[in-house]
């Protein structure tokens, strides 16, 4: 980039120090039970909720996967999955994008989970919006105006789904 002029040399020069290569997270399962606990806590302390813990079929899961969109992508789908789950565990469930992937690939460890009927608890629709809800609430700084029209709805109406699930403005934004 710098021999096309698309980077700044001094900035490459000043960066370069000391280079790291980091191989993907594919190629280091045996991180993705630290970098998942590591996740799930932090989030859950973010969103003020109680630490759920991973259960052993998810974590299953989460290894067996390759991980194309590297940590980042672990992060995202984790924190999807406190959202959705019901109690203190993630289960297989939690996890809808992964397990349909999974399943379209049909490796042998996925397929004895998903033969056990993981993918029938499937999360309900109020589970589903109040992620959702939640989700936009804290990418808008919990700014309801602004929410409830990238919601697409009223703001009345935001206000009280926010108060049928008992959503919590987190102590870092108020």
């Amino acid at each position: 980039m710098v021999k096309k002029g698309e980077f700044r040399p001094d900035l490459y020069y000043r960066l370069n120090v000391f280079p790291l290569t980091i191989p993907p997270l594919k190629d280091r399962p045996k991180d993705i039970p630290l970098l998942a606990n590591f996740f799930v806590k932090r989030h859950c302390a973010r969103m003020e909720l109680p630490e759920r813990n991973i259960d052993p079929q998810t974590m299953k899961l989460l290894k067996s996967y390759s991980w194309p969109g590297n940590v980042r992508q672990l992060e995202n789908m984790l924190e999807r999955a406190i959202l959705l789950a019901k109690g203190e565990s993630i289960l297989p469930a939690d996890l809808p994008e992964l397990l349909e992937e999974l399943n379209n690939t049909g490796t042998s460890s996925t397929t004895t989970i998903l033969s056990n009927s993981i993918m029938n608890q499937a999360a309900d629709l109020e589970t589903i919006e109040k992620a959702y809800i939640y989700y936009v609430l804290s990418q808008t700084n919990w700014q309801k105006a602004k929410a409830a029209k990238l919601l697409g709805i009223d703001t009345s109406t935001l206000y009280r789904k926010i108060e049928r699930y008992k959503l919590q403005v987190p102590e870092s934004v108020k």
